[in-house]
């Protein structure tokens, strides 16, 4: 399950695509309203701190999937625009608590980093991390069990992601 060649799911998007019903994006708007309200911050985010009882199966069996199945999911439909930079943040960060736990993304402690071309000189590489730069990724691996992306704005070029099965590289 966790061998898988690209062409298994290039032509299936239904495979690892998740769009977001409006029932879920209610249900997510509620909890984010909720846990934004009580001014928890985002390190205490955990499913008890935001309840999503009625995706909360699915993201179950989804974290497992993730982890011993697949590896991956797309989830489309998130109201980015809709709700602002901060609800999505609290959004996003409640759902990932259904999948795993936040870790530091750098030596700062920060546990939600932004991909963002600042301008830096990516040269740099022992000053500068890529993500800041305009520079190209190339595959690596991160630090973490599993690992999650929001967009927030699309980029005018550039921005895409691949992905790769490490079991099959391996």
């Amino acid at each position: 399950l966790t061998v898988w060649h690209p062409s298994t799911y290039t032509s299936h998007p239904e495979r690892w695509t998740h769009p977001l019903s409006s029932s879920e994006i209610a249900e997510l708007s509620t909890a984010a309203d909720a846990l934004l309200s009580s001014s928890t911050p985002l390190t205490a985010i955990s499913p008890s701190t935001f309840p999503l009882p009625t995706m909360a199966p699915f993201l179950r069996s989804m974290r497992a999937e993730l982890l011993n199945g697949k590896g991956f999911i797309l989830f489309k439909n998130f109201p980015v625009h809709e709700w602002g930079l901060h609800k999505s943040a609290v959004a996003y960060m409640g759902l990932g608590s259904y999948i795993g736990y936040p870790v530091s993304q750098n030596g700062k402690g920060h546990i939600l980093g932004h991909v963002k071309d600042l301008g830096e000189d990516s040269t740099q590489i022992d000053k500068v991390r890529i993500y800041r730069t305009n520079a190209r990724q190339f595959f690596h691996s991160d630090d973490a069990d599993a690992v999650g992306l929001l967009c927030v704005a699309r980029a005018e070029e550039g921005g895409e992601s691949d992905i790769a099965s490490s079991h099959l590289v391996w």
